[in-house]
């Protein structure tokens, strides 16, 4: 038997066990270690929140709305000669 065949045999084998002690014994056997909750989060280079408020995101990202002036001359240096309504319909196709 090859060594491929016994690894898969091992793994189907544990696939079918259901008491979790004796999973955790056999991967505390070869040398697997479970990363609790908090330890995960202390990976993380910031903090995830709970709730995501958009007024924090404007503020930590120092965001500034665009002048409406500006939006319109952009709009001018474009020149869209099709009506909106097509374009609006090409958006969606």
């Amino acid at each position: 038997m090859t060594i491929e065949a016994k690894k898969v045999g091992v793994v189907s084998r544990i696939l079918n066990i259901e008491d979790e002690e004796l999973i955790d014994a056999i991967a505390a056997s070869i040398g697997l270690k479970y990363d609790s909750k908090e330890s995960i989060r202390n990976k993380f280079p910031t903090r995830i929140e709970e709730k995501t408020v958009l007024e924090s995101i404007i503020e930590k990202q120092s965001w500034k709305p665009t002048d409406p002036e500006r939006i319109d001359q952009i709009i001018q240096q474009a020149d869209i000669q099709e009506p909106i309504e097509k374009l609006l319909d090409d958006l969606r196709s």
